[in-house]
């Protein structure tokens, strides 16, 4: 089931997309949990760092950062590896909120 093709960085949601269905299709991932975890990130920098594809994602929160790096890091970097063909890393952050975006009585 490998697909390989040169990575145009412009292509990101289409290589997220195959992964994202190679995740499923494989059982690496239920519905729900791609629904739940995967849907809410977005990707931040996509960028060659020697023969390695690294991919640097946003999350949502600090929880589903930590969740999301302890139990489905490796099944999301073996994805994109399929997809592209390349050795793939991917770094996981927490997504930085503006005051307006702070639920109210939130403190920042």
């Amino acid at each position: 089931m490998r697909t390989s093709f040169d990575v145009n960085f412009s292509k990101w949601p289409e290589i997220w997309q195959a992964a994202y269905k190679i995740l499923h299709e494989t059982g690496s991932m239920t519905h729900e949990q791609l629904k739940n975890w995967i849907d809410p990130i977005d990707s931040i920098l996509i960028e060659n760092e020697g023969e390695i594809l690294l991919a640097r994602l946003e999350c949502p929160n600090d929880w589903s950062t930590n969740w999301i790096k302890d139990r489905f890091r490796p099944s999301m970097e073996s994805a994109l590896q399929t997809v592209t063909g390349r050795p793939c890393k991917i770094e996981l952050f927490t997504r930085v909120r503006t005051a307006e975006e702070m639920p109210a009585g939130a403190v920042l």
